[in-house]
């Protein structure tokens, strides 16, 4: 394992064009001030092991209902595309255990078979369209939970 680096180490690791300036030990502000800003270049990082991560709180939330068609028509929008939102949960709420409903993020692409009565929880931000499983269509719960306006 490698120690900290020595101040030769710093010097040389600093590119040729941003020169090496020693302060006085009570510089005064005027002069700080008037101090030549560098371009300092960037540094890639690897960070290797744990990092401390940040959950911003939810803001809002919003509930809708959206009809969805028969299964043999096509998908339905039921969330847009939302780079604000945290999660969604989609329900197909049904008193037919045997009820499903299909999810695709495309109107005409592959799409998932979900049962009823189960929470499928979304946590991206694309459109999300859906159909019902059935023969007649279905009404889909959504529930948005976005963490900014």
């Amino acid at each position: 394992m490698k120690g900290r680096p020595t101040v030769a180490e710093l010097e040389n690791a600093l590119p040729p064009s941003v020169p090496m300036r020693e302060d006085p030990p009570q510089p005064d502000l005027p002069d700080l001030q008037q101090r030549e800003v560098y371009d300092v270049p960037a540094v890639p990082v690897c960070i290797d092991g744990t990092t401390d991560v940040h959950v911003i709180p939810n803001k809002r939330f919003s509930v809708s209902n959206e009809p969805v068609g028969a299964n043999t028509g096509l998908f339905t929008r039921i969330l847009t595309a939302d780079p604000t939102r945290r999660r969604a949960v989609v329900m197909l709420q049904s008193a037919t255990a045997t009820d499903t409903f299909s999810v695709s993020s495309s109107a005409s692409g592959q799409s998932i078979p979900w049962p009823a009565n189960v929470a499928m929880v979304l946590e991206h931000c694309d459109e999300v369209w859906a159909r019902s499983g059935q023969a007649q269509g279905a009404v889909i719960g959504v529930l948005i939970e976005n963490w900014a306006d």
